[in-house]
């Protein structure tokens, strides 16, 4: 009996720990960030991939601008659509970063983008062996008029998941 009921507990044990992965490797699937290069005056370059936005059905006016409240496709909360950029990521102050696209045609051709809360998975810390987070507050990004590039401010790194990526 007591061997029947460890080969239970062992086998519960088993598929729980195999669900608790399968659910971490759904959310590295849809929000990554990958490091790709690192140069000298401490500016960082990541390639991003995160899913963004909802439908018009369930959006009200997502974007206020002079008043007015819109609804634009692929910004915003929800996972209607997979954006993607080069983010060159740059030290401000007290462990805050700036990150800029790179292409002007990177996440939008709007002249804003709505990017919502975002903790994207870098992957495991090879010194330390824990999970790295790159985290993007929600934020509405105008382009700068010249470079016609977006930033994000607020961008900060963590050991753990800070936004539920809604």
């Amino acid at each position: 009996m007591r061997k029947k009921l460890f080969i239970i507990s062992a086998a519960v044990l088993f598929f729980a720990s195999c669900e608790k992965h399968n659910l971490h490797q759904t959310i590295e699937n849809e929000h990554v960030a990958e490091l790709v290069s690192t140069n000298q005056k401490s500016l960082s370059y990541y390639n991003i991939s995160t899913q963004v936005g909802h439908t018009a059905a369930e959006c009200n006016g997502c974007v206020t601008i002079n008043g007015q409240h819109y609804h634009v496709d692929c910004q915003g909360w929800g996972h209607t659509c997979t954006g993607s950029a080069q983010l060159c990521v740059a030290s401000v102050s007290g462990g805050l970063y700036t990150a800029t696209t790179q292409d002007s045609t990177d996440l939008t051709s709007e002249e804003f983008f709505n990017m919502p809360a975002r903790s994207l998975y870098l992957g495991q810390d090879p010194a330390t062996g824990e999970h790295q987070w790159l985290n993007i507050p929600a934020q509405l990004s105008i382009r700068d008029s010249l470079t016609r590039l977006f930033t994000f401010n607020g961008v900060h790194f963590t050991d753990y998941q800070e936004y539920k990526n809604q």
